[in-house]
């Protein structure tokens, strides 16, 4: 699975463009270098919030900057637009998802349980499990493409099982113990 790449360019890198530009620092009252010093530092799966809060100020502040920027460096402003606002602007949306994933996990992970019971308990087919555990494989994706080394084995893991039920008519004490062995691997 492909790892997201960030987007928005590194503070070193800002620093390049900025200065390759001859742009000043502190050519506005915004620190666009602190900004994006913050939204590198917050970007992993557990800090996902917080990094949609970094990007946010982000964008506002290269709004501001722009503004600033944009009579005394009018060439400036195209390449501020095109090499960080739009890269922050798309990276706000891919963390918008990676958000609604995360939240959208624990009631997958739950209906792939309760599925599952309803199976043992008579109800239902293997397929029926399989499906809901393709809802609960969106949510492994997304967070795969941010933690590939820890989600991507167990979205794979998890396609293997989904795999074995869709084919199977019916449940058998193999299907058990992968299926326990699974929930417990991926329990939020």
């Amino acid at each position: 699975m492909v790892q997201y790449k960030m987007p928005i360019p590194s503070r070193k890198e800002w620093q390049t463009l900025r200065d390759k530009n001859k742009v000043p620092k502190g050519a506005a009252k915004v620190s666009i270098g602190d900004d994006i010093d913050a939204v590198h530092k917050t970007f992993a799966l557990a800090t996902m919030s917080a990094n949609q809060k970094a990007t946010d100020k982000l964008v506002k502040d290269l709004d501001l900057y722009i503004a600033t920027i944009k009579k005394k460096y009018p060439a400036f402003e195209a390449v501020v637009t095109k090499e960080v606002k739009k890269k922050a602007d798309s990276h706000l949306r891919f963390v918008a998802d990676q958000l609604k994933a995360k939240t959208e996990y624990y009631p997958r992970y739950s209906a792939v349980q309760t599925t599952f019971k309803e199976l043992t308990g008579g109800k239902g087919k293997p397929k029926d499990v399989a499906k809901a555990m393709e809802r609960l494989l969106g949510c492994l994706a997304a967070f795969a493409l941010v933690e590939p080394d820890n989600w991507d084995k167990k979205r794979q893991g998890l396609n293997r099982v989904m795999s074995e039920f869709e084919r199977a008519d019916a449940l058998t004490d193999g299907h058990r113990q992968v299926f326990t062995k699974l929930m417990v691997d991926l329990k939020p």
